[in-house]
Formats: C-alpha cells, sequence, structure tokens
C-alpha cells in the first residue's frame, strides 16, 4: 500500500470515528423522536429504570421505621397497582406488636383524625427509593399517615405508564383514600409526580370529586416542554434550530401534555411549592414560574426556595430542618 494510500485509509476511518458518533447524537437520535413519538414516553417515565428483585412486602427491609402494609388496588383492565400504607408514629408504637390486618389499616384510616398524605413520586425506580422511604419517615414522625403509590408500570406495578394512566391511577387510590377518611387527604408529588397530581386533581374538578385539603409540590414544573428542553440530558441537542418542534410534536404525538401551570388554575385547594435554588433536574425557575401561574390565577398558594447552599438539588429536600415545621404549619392551617 502507497503512503498517500494509508493516509487516505487513515484519514477516513479517523473521520468515521468522529462522525459517528456526531451523526447518531444529532440525526438519529431526534429522527426516533420525530418518527417513533411514541420513544418520548420512555425517555420521561424511564420506569424501565428500576430494581426488579425489590421485596415491596417488607417495608422495614427498605429502612421504613414506622408500621406499614403493602397492598394493591386494581385498575380498569385489572391492571394491579401497588402502594404502601405507613402508619402516623403514634399509631405505629401502639400497634407495632400486632399483626393488622388489611381491615385494621383501613379502620386505622376511617376512625382516627390523623391526616393523610397521598405521595406521588417522580420518574425512575419505586415506592423504595431511600430518599422517598426518608421522607415518608418524617412525614411518620409528623404524625401522619402516608400513602405511596406506585402508578402502572413502576415498582411492582403492572402495565406501562401513559399520561392518561397515571391520571387513572392516581385517582383511583383518591377516591379509596375520601372513601374512607374524606376532609383529611392531602397530596404530595415529587418531580414528574407534581404533573401527575396537578392532572389528577384537575381531572377530579371536572369528576367534581371533592377537592383535597391541600397540595405539596416538591420540585415541580411548570409544562413538560420547559422541562425537556432545560434537563441537562437535552443539552447536546439544544443547538439544533429543529429540536424545539420535534419535541412539542413528539410530547404531543404520544399524548404527554402536562400542562401544570393550566392544571393549577383548576384546583381549589391550597397549594404549597417547595423547590431547591440548586436543582439539576428542573430548575427552581420553572417552579417559579408555576406559582406565578396560580398566583395570577388568584390561588391558595406559597412558594418556599431553599438556598444552593443547602445542596439539597433534586431530591434531598427532606434533608431541610426547616421542612417539618413548613408542612406542619401548612397542614394545620388548612
Amino acid at each position: 500500500m502507497s503512503k498517500s494510500s494509508l493516509f487516505r485509509s487513515i484519514l477516513v476511518k479517523t473521520a468515521q470515528f468522529f462522525l459517528a458518533p456526531i451523526i447518531i447524537c444529532y440525526i438519529v437520535f431526534p429522527l426516533l423522536f420525530l418518527i417513533f413519538p411514541y420513544f418520548m414516553q420512555h425517555i420521561i417515565f424511564l420506569n424501565f429504570v428500576n430494581n426488579p428483585f425489590t421485596q415491596y412486602s417488607n417495608l422495614e427491609l427498605h429502612g421504613v421505621e414506622s408500621v406499614g402494609r403493602n397492598f394493591y388496588l386494581t385498575q380498569e383492565g385489572n391492571i394491579k397497582i401497588g402502594a404502601w400504607h405507613i402508619l402516623p408514629k403514634s399509631l405505629s408504637k401502639k400497634h407495632q406488636n400486632e399483626d393488622l390486618t388489611k381491615f385494621d389499616f383501613e379502620k386505622l384510616l376511617n376512625s382516627g383524625n390523623k391526616n393523610i398524605i397521598l405521595y406521588i413520586h417522580g420518574n425512575t425506580f419505586s415506592r423504595s427509593s431511600p430518599h422517598r422511604v426518608a421522607l415518608y419517615n418524617l412525614l411518620s414522625e409528623l404524625d401522619y399517615h402516608i400513602v405511596a403509590i406506585d402508578v402502572r408500570g413502576y415498582g411492582d406495578s403492572e402495565g406501562r405508564p401513559t399520561e392518561k394512566g397515571v391520571v387513572a391511577d392516581t385517582l383511583l387510590f383518591y377516591k379509596y383514600l375520601i372513601d374512607l377518611a374524606p376532609n383529611r387527604v392531602y397530596f404530595w408529588g415529587h418531580s414528574l409526580g407534581t404533573g401527575i397530581s396537578l392532572a389528577s386533581l384537575s381531572e377530579a374538578t371536572k369528576l367534581n370529586l371533592p377537592a383535597p385539603q391541600g397540595l405539596i409540590l416538591e420540585s415541580p414544573f411548570n409544562c413538560l416542554r420547559d422541562v425537556v428542553l432545560s434537563h441537562p440530558f437535552s443539552k447536546p441537542f439544544r443547538w439544533i434550530p429543529y429540536i424545539e418542534y420535534i419535541i412539542v410534536d413528539s410530547l404531543k404525538s404520544s399524548g404527554l401534555v402536562f400542562d401544570s401551570d393550566i392544571s393549577i388554575t383548576h384546583l381549589t385547594c391550597p397549594i404549597l411549592i417547595i423547590h431547591a435554588e440548586d436543582d439539576h433536574v428542573i430548575p427552581s425557575t420553572l417552579g417559579e414560574q408555576l406559582y406565578l401561574a396560580a398566583k395570577d390565577a388568584g390561588k391558595d398558594v406559597k412558594f418556599h426556595l431553599f438556598q444552593a447552599s443547602h445542596e439539597f438539588r433534586h431530591k434531598h429536600i427532606h434533608r431541610s430542618n426547616l421542612l417539618p415545621q413548613l408542612v406542619k404549619t401548612f397542614i394545620e392551617k388548612n
């Protein structure tokens, strides 16, 4: 092989080496979103990021400090949806040596005066994730019931997540709780769970269901489009002129809306928004925009921003020494 042929061969291989990732990143991925819009559902929900060997029946194994139970409700289409019910600390101490049945847990929900928090988590993993368990323990210490659910496709819940489906699952548990304990149910949504909570409560309003006593939104967003465009994963694509069209079109085609800034205007319950200034997944500016949308609509809404110096980022606001009093004040006021 001549020197010129060898040089040409090296040049071609080098070009292929460097161009292949660029072609995949800037042509193949955008085309996937455009041609297969349901690919966007997998990116948004990320429910495939999960530990298939998790034992949900043993709450203590995952660090839950209070007495609780693992249970399921069945959705239309015979889809099983998993959840945990964790008792308030005072009831946990009282019943810690008892073998409580389903009837016992429901009686404690129905007959007492303890408030109930329906917790909707964000994408990836399940109700057993450590940062979520840390929040359950804090809320139990504040003497609240916690019902933490895995909407379809998460944890051991069956089905594939869609916006319509996860809203239906959330309303299934909300109806279950308000039947047992009307006037004592609060919502708590985190991250994507804030979008699910708001969409669910907006739908509940249309169905003439009673409003919850209050709604806590942790690390929320104004609309899904802005979340996607501001997410760190989208950074390599932002310079592409047509990327916003592709993202918006893919979201619509796959049935994903989560327009929280619209849904929040339909609510009648008090709202508390909490966000970390250093949130690296959903910028706090999106939480502020949601707050302004609610405020402009005349809603009873409060916004608390945790300073970046605390380093709570996206999922560790539960570490704040201020959070217990903040939550307690909000719930006792309402």
